[in-house]
């Protein structure tokens, strides 16, 4: 029988459900470091302003950038861990951010319901991530594969920066000039960190060098 697809958007059919199946295992290590804090009693940027999200984002991508700069210095240390590690903060900061922005992920005692329900909200907020980066990735190509894992971190970072000038911007009571907002910035920050992780996850698995997968001089 035969597909009721043509054959180039069953190709595209396809490549978008591996996609959104890959999308879903990189992004349950956010989930599961949220439960893991609410076990322990504590709601992650739960108490923060949307500003010192912004703040956290800033320092996690500097710090992925600077280990970019130095793969190549110490080869015994385990790069792919750390930038997994930074970038699941990444993850988990830029999705509580849009909470914040929604007036949501409050501060106060967790209980069952209330973990429950920022659970929730984070997993709503991945959702519509994961929609707009397969919308994206349908009408545009999937380039960011071709990317190398620094140009990624500094799209990430350049995100950042239009964050800090669209805060100062709300502080004098100005407004943007552009369409895209705050929750906008926040969750491209998310999609391209899911799309470094996949590049890690994907690229870890061949046996060229971490040096080249990461290194800014490479």
């Amino acid at each position: 029988m035969r597909s009721p697809l043509p054959e180039p958007l069953l190709d595209l059919a396809i490549v978008q459900s591996a996609l959104a199946d890959a999308y879903d295992a990189v992004t349950r290590g956010a989930r599961s470091r949220l439960l893991a804090a609410m076990a322990a009693g504590q709601a992650p940027y739960a108490g923060d302003a949307p500003e010192a999200i912004t703040d956290q984002l800033h320092r996690d991508c500097r710090a992925l950038a600077a280990l970019e700069d130095h793969v190549a210095a110490d080869v015994g240390r385990d790069y792919a861990a750390e930038a997994q590690l930074l970038l699941t903060n990444i993850l988990l900061a830029s999705a509580m951010g849009v909470l914040k922005l929604r007036g949501l992920a409050t501060a106060g005692r967790l209980t069952d319901e209330s973990t429950e329900i920022l659970v929730g909200q984070f997993d709503a907020v991945v959702a519509e991530c994961r929609t707009l980066m397969l919308r994206k990735n349908h009408d545009y190509g999937d380039s960011w594969k071709h990317m190398r894992i620094p140009s990624i971190t500094d799209q990430m970072l350049v995100k950042v920066l239009r964050l800090i000038q669209l805060e100062e911007l709300d502080a004098q009571g100005r407004a943007s000039q552009v369409a895209e907002g705050r929750e906008s910035e926040y969750k491209d920050i998310f999609n391209y960190a899911v799309f470094e992780l996949l590049k890690l996850t994907w690229d870890g698995a061949k046996p060229d060098a971490v040096e080249r997968r990461f290194s800014r001089a490479s």
